[in-house]
């Protein structure tokens, strides 16, 4: 089997993906290439058909599309997340088609406490319509709601394993949280290390901090709001009164 993955948007500019309490450009990354590592591990062949930067929306999509049928795949995954306010996860495929891998997927994600949104009518989306190869869109949570809180809690290394398992047909393992430093049970806190930035302008450092330390970031007053706990925080940003607030 070779299963090509697209970690859904372009890193930034034209192309790039919602932004709310989390990035999706960002976390289609993470979940993307440890999905990659995770059915390597299974056996299962891959092909990386990520497109990192595009001069506009419509060329990412046609590059997207253009490697992935450059390729004799079998299956095309691409990672995405939602934006809206919503809650939960979905999956859109050709025409809806409740295919056995799409259902799994959706079930498996599920199970780890997200919504089940279902199997969605991706007929009109490009990469969907266009690719070759059976296709499968996957909006793993929504950036902008309470999801993201789960998500960050969860870690994307628990998706990926959820997406794999389903693509390879095995049940559900306890994965552990270790490349999201997220801490397990009783240890009195949701995850081991985070990066927090002021404000927007400090977000660029901070994604540079987090993927040093390969840990989450997030804006300093979603967390405050966000109830989560880590053992260690690292704070950046400019003074009060600034104008990165």
């Amino acid at each position: 089997m070779l299963v090509g993955i697209n970690c859904g948007h372009t890193e930034s500019g034209p192309g790039s993906g919602a932004v709310g309490i989390i990035n999706e450009s960002r976390e289609t990354r993470r979940v993307g290439y440890e999905l990659i590592k995770k059915l390597n591990e299974k056996g299962i062949s891959t092909v990386d058909c990520t497109i990192d930067k595009a001069p506009t929306q419509a060329r990412y999509l046609a590059r997207t599309v253009e490697k992935a049928n450059s390729y004799n795949l079998d299956y095309f995954i691409s990672i995405h997340f939602n934006s809206g306010g919503g809650k939960g996860v979905e999956v859109y495929t050709d025409d809806g088609e409740k295919t056995e891998k799409a259902v799994r997927v959706c079930d498996n994600i599920a199970s780890l406490g997200f919504i089940n949104r279902g199997i969605k009518n991706g007929s009109g989306l490009y990469v969907i319509r266009r690719t070759k190869a059976k296709a499968m869109l996957i909006e793993v949570c929504f950036v902008d709601s309470s999801d993201a809180y789960l998500y960050l809690k969860v870690g994307s290394e628990k998706i990926a394993e959820a997406i794999a398992n389903a693509i390879a047909n095995e049940p559900i393992k306890d994965t552990g949280n270790v490349d999201n430093g997220i801490k397990g049970e009783g240890s009195g806190y949701d995850m081991k290390k985070i990066v927090l930035y002021k404000g927007d302008i400090d977000s660029l450092p901070a994604v540079i901090v987090s993927q040093k330390y390969k840990c989450p970031m997030m804006k300093e007053k979603d967390f405050e709001e966000s109830g989560l706990r880590a053992d260690e925080i690292i704070v950046l940003g400019g003074k009060p009164d600034s104008n990165r607030y």
